[in-house]
């Protein structure tokens, strides 16, 4: 049962927002009624009906997919350390109310109000959704502990969402994930490829795309046609305006005693960042963030030292410039035999050896390699990797990142987002379907259509939606089974991956500059990696900063680090950043049980929970506000096996473990 509530902002669109109650014991705010074991469960809440879901299950769904994504729910830190249950005095099912509204810009908010809400010390937690997750995105990294505590939990997907557009029949996502067609929805949209086009000219342009590329799917976060993440910032305080809107109506004058803390992980982390440094109404009282994706001003001011080794060579590098060196360059180093133990280097999720043996070749015969033979050319590309700042800690998990797409799916989304792509574009021959067995775009079924909501994370390749190469010498085939027409060698398209770096570095394979078109998305493109560039300004506010030291989705020495060194310039003594940095932790706790698994893994290999220790950072915020208490030092934090323990950040780290910025100069403990 649904309700409608009226919320006088200018940015909600009809002034408009939905409101459901649940009662804790049917149905709550966190699990959609299923709480400790529903997460668990590796079985997902089925849909009684296929084709169309019912709201309440589809909901249920994408919790429990959302949650398990970045979540590990096999460790136990799970029911020790978190979990629905876990800690707080919190009951197992939170009752509450869920107020969810879409800004004029298609942007999904949602306010969640536990029934334990205190109005008397009143709490609302920011918490933009990382990657380019729906608006359930941080439920399980930030919102649970939020819940649990009694504070109130303010959410936007930051305009990516999970929003996709089926051309095949103009069939677009609701809100609430529901599927409507583009053309009478009946109701606004967070995401139409086809904004603008209506009537006969929408089913014209519609007709004559789907003739060359039947099956193609539009995706929000590269095809809407701007550069979201410059945008992300604003979401996240026009998301805290709406939670303190949603919150007066409930508790009048609330706004006076309320304290804002700004947190996320990852592209969240960084969305957190971003409004913390454009807050000039002083709306957030505290940042905590987990591995944000920030990328900071480079400055020649700033440099990064590891315990005795030289200077980092490279820092403070953009996200699609590493990304698209990944992409190019990792098949053919996961050859190199630094990475025989490497956990799914080969041979893994239709990644084989012959492919990655291809790149090497087609990268040598292009003069981007030197070698004689296979372990020359890898080595070669290996150590190209290392000459941008890559820290060695981070080295083994890289070659897993590529196998299972994490190069490719940024390296695609995030140059189409900054050269403002649309889905009729094809940016450097790339497009996304569904495919049959033999990697050809096929159609969607209904059931599949009704299933993107839920279970999918916003960003592919995923196992659903596949990345095509348009340019495939035989036909638009899947991109890992195609063939680059230059070299005429199934080399997983290094054409395209070569197209992808180009439009970042304004310059070919051989050091000349583009021209034509090529130039002019070069410079669109620059100037949107530029825009979403960070200055360390956090205007004195307290903030906390958690990252792993073996991240390889965003290497530290690009994040992280110089942020770190970036706020000591711009705040000097001023400052109130601390910075925890966790020695045996990557990117995503999830993956820890699949990466130890002596089934599917060459090697063994063991984690700490990285979430915990955020956990910890969090908690020690809110004593902070709540108590004065000081924030402990910046420090390496080292956990020590098992790692299912929860590893400390001590009040005052020893001088071996702790980290320090003078003059620009950031150094890390080895």
């Amino acid at each position: 049962m649904t309700e409608t509530l009226f919320i006088d902002l200018p940015f909600i669109r009809d002034r408009r927002a939905v409101v459901r109650n649940f009662d804790g014991v049917c149905d709550d705010l966190l699990s959609g009624g299923r709480g400790f074991d529903g997460f668990r469960d590796k079985k997902a809440p089925a849909f009684e009906n296929p084709d169309v879901p019912d709201t309440r299950t589809l909901r249920t769904r994408t919790l429990w997919y959302n949650y398990r994504a970045l979540m590990d729910v096999d460790s136990r830190c799970y029911g020790t350390y978190y979990g629905p249950g876990t800690g707080y005095g919190a009951p197992a099912l939170i009752a509450g109310r869920e107020i969810m509204a879409l800004s004029e810009e298609g942007v999904t908010m949602m306010v969640q109000i536990p029934r334990h809400f205190n109005p008397q010390k009143p709490v609302l937690v920011a918490v933009p959704s990382s990657g380019s997750r729906g608006i359930y995105g941080g439920i399980g990294v930030v919102g649970e502990w939020a819940l649990k505590r009694g504070f109130a939990a303010v959410y936007t997907d930051k305009g990516t969402g999970v929003g996709y557009h089926l051309l095949d029949d103009d069939t677009v996502i609701l809100m609430d994930g529901r599927l409507a067609s583009g053309e009478h929805a009946g109701e606004p949209l967070p995401f139409d490829a086809l904004s603008g086009l209506k009537g006969a000219e929408r089913r014209k342009s519609l007709s004559e795309h789907n003739r060359s590329y039947p099956h193609r799917i539009a995706v929000r976060h590269a095809h809407s046609g701007i550069n979201l993440q410059e945008n992300w910032g604003r979401y996240v305080l026009e998301s805290i305006a709406f939670g303190r809107t949603v919150l007066e109506k409930d508790f009048p004058g609330i706004g006076k005693s309320l304290k804002v803390i700004a947190a996320g992980i990852s592209n969240g982390g960084l969305s957190s960042i971003m409004a913390k440094e454009q807050d000039s109404e002083g709306l957030i009282h505290a940042v905590a963030v987990s591995e944000p994706n920030v990328t900071p001003f480079h400055t020649h001011r700033i440099s990064i030292v590891q315990g005795n080794a030289p200077k980092v060579p490279a820092h403070s590098m953009s996200l699609a410039d590493y990304a698209t060196l990944f992409n190019i360059y990792l098949p053919c180093a996961a050859l190199a035999k630094d990475f025989e133990k490497a956990p799914f280097r080969l041979d893994a999720f239709g990644l084989t050896r012959a492919m990655c043996e291809n790149r090497c070749l087609s990268l040598r015969d292009k003069g981007l390699l030197r070698g004689e033979n296979t372990d020359e050319l890898s080595r070669h590309a290996l150590s190209l990797l290392r000459s941008i700042g890559v820290n060695r800690e981070s080295e083994i998990l890289l070659p897993s990142h590529y196998t299972l797409d994490v190069a490719r799916s940024i390296a695609v989304t995030y140059v189409s987002q900054y050269a403002g792509a649309r889905v009729f574009d094809h940016l450097a021959g790339f497009s996304f379907a569904a495919t049959d067995p033999m990697g050809r775009p096929r159609a969607l079924t209904r059931p599949e259509a009704a299933s993107l909501f839920s279970d999918q994370s916003g960003i592919p390749p995923f196992t659903l939606i596949k990345l095509i190469n348009d340019h495939n010498p035989d036909g638009p085939l899947e991109d890992r089974q195609s063939v680059s027409p230059s070299t005429g060698r199934m080399d997983m398209n290094l054409d395209g991956a070569l197209a992808l770096r180009r439009l970042v570095t304004g310059v070919d394979e051989q050091g000349n500059p583009v021209t034509g078109t090529a130039m002019d998305l070069h410079l669109r493109i620059t100037r949107s990696m530029d825009a979403i560039k960070v200055t360390g300004n956090l205007k004195g506010c307290p903030a906390v900063m958690v990252t792993g030291r073996c991240d390889a989705v965003l290497p530290i020495n690009h994040t992280s680090r110089p942020y770190l060194g970036a706020n000591a310039l711009a705040e000097g003594g001023e400052s109130r950043l601390r910075y925890y940095e966790v020695t045996e932790a990557h990117h995503v706790d999830a993956l820890n049980m699949l990466y130890k698994n002596p089934d599917t893994c060459d090697s063994p290999m063991d984690f700490a929970p990285l979430h915990v220790v955020y956990l910890k950072a969090l908690d020690l915020m809110v004593d902070h506000l709540e108590n004065r208490t000081a924030l402990p030092p910046s420090q390496v934090i080292r956990p020590v096996p098992p790692y299912h323990t929860c590893p400390e950040i001590v009040s005052w780290p020893e001088p071996e473990n702790r980290i320090d910025c003078r003059d620009g100069v950031v150094f890390i403990p080895e």
